[in-house]
């Protein structure tokens, strides 16, 4: 099955682990949001995660800080890896 969900990726409360294959029409978007979204899907997405993304890509390596007040929120180094550039 298909799920479309509205919401937004800059707060880290917006579960993505459950996604097997994300659509991102980045056009629009700033690397700002491209970090946030790097970072959301660093911090949620479980391996073999696919990402599409339109004209920007994600920033393939970063670190998440911790919450102030969650220290259960996942945090750490994050990498994604790049499988094909079109």
């Amino acid at each position: 099955p298909v799920n479309f969900t509205c919401g937004s990726f800059s707060d880290p409360y917006e579960y993505l682990g459950d996604i097997d294959c994300a659509f991102v029409f980045s056009s629009c978007m700033t690397s700002e949001l491209m970090a946030e979204l790097s970072a959301a899907f660093g911090r949620h997405c479980k391996p073999g995660t696919i990402v599409i993304t339109t004209e920007f890509p994600l920033i393939l390596e970063g670190v998440i800080e911790p919450l102030e007040d969650d220290k259960d929120m996942p945090f750490g180094p994050y990498q994604i890896d790049l499988v094909e550039n079109l």
